[in-house]
């Protein structure tokens, strides 16, 4: 089960923003519904906080909705209440973002700590975004579709992200879903081979460890259905030693085997960290790192999120 926790910080600030409730002194002591709506406004005020919006006038429109619901809240004082929280927002974020020598709670190398914008055509994806990222760990990104979660997959894969470090190695899963007819005309076991860069015989064991026949190694990536082309995806990725391993919905048309099998693999990462889409909530439950959190974000259309 995924349960809602906005940031601590966050929350903090809009419960000290609210006015008290008259009789008990606790804006939150309402039941538990008044506690679901008030950590839904942080989450979306830690959207717009990550986003640099400070602009007022949008805390206004984007919270206003769910402030007036709560008990403590008027058409009076509702604007007052978003100003002073967006203010005290503000100094808290610079502040944090000062304190560069903090130790993150998570540990690990930080292999890239960038500030990003992401359009695509003449639509805004991301807007000053900030992405930090650790050696070893497993990331997921969370967003309905078409929000431009294989947009930024693909922008990090060519290293198109400003302030992207250019020295990381990636390597990227795709879900299959472009096809591809030079690409499915080439010979499984030859195009592993040159894709890794890996000696026949890792290749081959590679293969035989994931149940591909003889026949299947020396026909043509056409032949395979969708799974098995999926295991070919992952059997490279697995050989090629890189940085960033970048995954579009690995489980795909695998049997629950190759996903456990695929699950192991991934826990079993030490340098590698992994970037991963899926809608497969349990894979994703299985998999990724820091079991501390999860943090979606609903003012963005696309969210880190770290399980």
């Amino acid at each position: 089960m995924v349960f809602l926790e906005p940031p601590k910080t966050i929350l903090k600030l809009l419960r000290d923003a609210l006015p008290t409730n008259e009789t008990n002194g606790n804006v939150t002591d309402f039941g538990d519904s008044t506690d679901e709506i008030v950590a839904y406004i942080a989450t979306l005020a830690s959207s717009l906080a990550t986003s640099q919006t400070w602009d007022s006038n949008i805390w206004v429109e984007e919270l206003t909705p769910y402030l007036i619901t709560l008990p403590s809240v008027t058409d009076e004082n509702v604007e007052d209440i978003i100003a002073n929280f967006c203010s005290a927002a503000n100094t808290a974020m610079n502040s944090e973002e000062d304190s560069s020598d903090e130790e993150d709670e998570f540990g690990g190398e930080e292999i890239t700590n960038i500030r990003f914008s992401l359009a695509y055509g003449g639509k805004i994806l991301l807007h000053q975004t900030k992405l930090r990222l650790r050696r070893g760990h497993r990331y997921a990104l969370v967003g309905q579709n078409g929000v431009g979660k294989t947009t930024l997959m693909n922008a990090v894969n060519n290293g198109k992200l400003e302030g992207w470090p250019t020295e990381l190695k990636t390597e990227y899963v795709d879900s299959g879903s472009n096809v591809d007819p030079v690409h499915e005309a080439k010979i499984v076991f030859g195009e592993l081979q040159s894709a890794s860069g890996k000696s026949s015989e890792e290749c081959k064991g590679m293969l035989e460890q994931l149940k591909f026949t003889e026949t299947m190694m020396q026909g043509t990536i056409g032949e395979l259905s969708g799974g098995w082309q999926m295991k070919l995806r992952l059997a490279q990725a697995v050989l090629i030693d890189a940085d960033i391993l970048l995954m579009d919905e690995p489980t795909n048309h695998l049997d629950s085997k190759t996903v456990k099998w695929l699950e192991d693999y991934l826990t079993g990462l030490k340098e590698t960290t992994v970037l991963i889409v899926s809608h497969d909530t349990v894979f994703l439950e299985n998999v990724c790192s820091d079991g501390k959190y999860i943090m979606f974000v609903f003012y963005l259309p696309l969210a880190i999120s770290y399980n």
